[in-house]
Parts: C-alpha cells; structure tokens; sequence
C-alpha cells in the first residue's frame, strides 16, 4: 500500500474554513475512490498544523486522487490559506 503524510500550516483566520474544507475532501475521496482506504485528519489547535495520513492501494491510486475534481477544487481553494506545506510518501511495511 502507498501512504502519503501531508503536514499544512494554515493562515489563523483560515483554519476553520480549511478544516471544513480538507473534511470534505476526505469523505469524498473516500466514498468515490476505491483506492483510497483510509484518510484521516489530524489538527494541532496551538498552531494551526493539520496532518493528513492517506493511504491508497497503491501509488496509481494516489496520482488518480489528484486528478479528481474535487481534490483539484479543494487544492484551488486552500492555496492562500496555506503558510506552509510538506508531503512525504512511504510504502506501508505493517498495518498492526
């Protein structure tokens, strides 16, 4: 499996609407993309960090993730709300 670890650091006056927003695109990815097994959510409200953890049967899906139309939207919207973003990917060794 391909798992992709995003880190956002979001502008403070946006992070209510980003959280609605990256909810959204979670629920829809994982309702209309089979290959997309797991996508959570995670914030740090001290510093507006959000960590995504995504994990997609492998890195195809992962490419067909970001050709959807909703992930596109979703990353239009978010650009200027963005301070900050890293993405890391890993192949999944144990899912104990």
């Amino acid at each position: 499996m391909f798992v992709v670890s995003v880190i956002f650091d979001i502008e403070p006056i946006s992070r209510d609407r980003f959280r609605h927003a990256i909810l959204a695109n979670a629920r829809t990815s994982l309702a209309e993309e089979s290959g997309c097994l797991r996508f959570d959510v995670a914030e740090d409200e001290s510093t507006g960090r959000f960590i995504l953890w995504e994990v997609y049967t492998d890195k195809a899906a992962f490419d067909a993730h970001v050709a959807t139309q909703h992930f596109e939207a979703f990353d239009r919207i978010v650009a200027s709300w963005v301070r900050a973003k890293a993405v890391e990917t890993f192949h999944l060794v144990s899912d104990l």
